[in-house]
């Protein structure tokens, strides 16, 4: 029986274990150097495979890094130039690579291509973005967001965008992981699916968090300590674009939803009227693809007439209208 632990979504991994990878960046982030899991014997290095469907800069220069900062050898291999789904299925793929490298990290679309590749590996498969979940972004969201509000648990995190994508989902599941109050507000078909919703309230009931997800953007926003934001179009999804910018500009809080009761946003990432911050997407992604590093936030982006301009640790993105 395989027993090897893959990090497929947010929820694979136990609130326990979140808080321990959470607190083992912080600590890598002081010494970066310090542990050193791909270094092999000898002056040997462990092999990481790094595989992208869709192209990326933030992505696979954070992987890259990481995995060199710790002791391996990143394998990149680029859009096309693999035959994975196409010539060769991906349960053969995962056989072969699990003869050669020690992990493999996979950017793609489907999310079942990433379970396929899982149930044949014998090695880890991280996901590094599917259509459905991108939970190494959030465990590097939730260290910025650690690192200027200290403790996680008790946090209201409110998303506002389209809540049916990738994005919205990982918020939801790593935000209630980590005992948070996260409340996902978007317009009608552009919310969380049945099922991610049910995931999140069972893993809300065991840490103490709790759901909200509502077409009302000012009920999102009340009081919230952190407000992020993602785009209408999502990579591999811009066919969707006109429908997307058309949902967008009707709804009501694309206009002006930021003039509601709020505390400080110390760690928000909207254009709120007072000390709005972003934190920079490079280092977001390398200290948990590394476990360890993290840049200052940057200054406060400008006002793009109340409407969201950043996502926490990820990047900017204007509204009303997608690029």
């Amino acid at each position: 029986m395989n027993t090897t632990r893959h990090f497929l979504k947010d929820t694979d991994l136990t609130p326990a274990e979140q808080a321990e990878v959470l607190e083992l960046a912080v600590r890598m982030k002081a010494a970066p150097y310090s542990v050193q899991p791909f270094a092999a014997a000898g002056n040997g290095r462990k092999t990481v495979a790094v595989i992208f469907d869709k192209t990326s800069t933030r992505t696979r220069v954070s992987f890259a890094t990481g995995i060199a900062d710790m002791g391996g050898n990143a394998l990149i291999i680029n859009p096309g130039e693999a035959q994975i789904g196409h010539k060769e299925s991906v349960e053969d793929t995962a056989k072969v690579l699990e003869r050669m490298v020690s992990t493999i990290v996979w950017r793609t679309s489907a999310h079942s291509g990433l379970v396929a590749m899982a149930e044949n590996s014998k090695v880890p498969v991280i996901n590094a973005l599917c259509d459905d979940y991108h939970p190494c972004q959030l465990l590097a969201d939730l260290l910025a967001v650690k690192e200027h509000k200290g403790e996680l648990k008790g946090l209201t995190m409110a998303y506002l965008g389209d809540a049916a994508n990738n994005m919205a989902n990982s918020y939801l599941l790593a935000g209630v992981t980590a005992g948070m109050h996260v409340r996902i507000s978007g317009p009608e078909g552009y919310l969380p699916a049945a099922e991610i919703v049910a995931a999140a309230e069972e893993r809300a009931a065991e840490t103490g968090g709790s759901v909200l997800i509502t077409t009302d953007a000012k009920e999102a926003l009340n009081d919230a300590d952190v407000v992020a934001t993602d785009t209408w179009v999502s990579m591999g999804q811009e066919a969707e674009k006109e429908a997307g910018c058309s949902s967008s500009a009707s709804t009501p809080w694309t206009r002006r939803p930021w003039n509601t009761p709020h505390r400080t946003p110390s760690c928000s990432t909207a254009c709120l009227r007072t000390e709005a911050m972003r934190f920079p997407p490079a280092s977001s992604t390398a200290p948990v693809h590394r476990l360890g590093r993290s840049r200052e936030p940057l200054a406060r982006p400008e006002s793009a007439h109340g409407v969201a301009d950043a996502q926490v640790g990820t990047r900017i993105r204007r509204r009303p209208f997608p690029r």
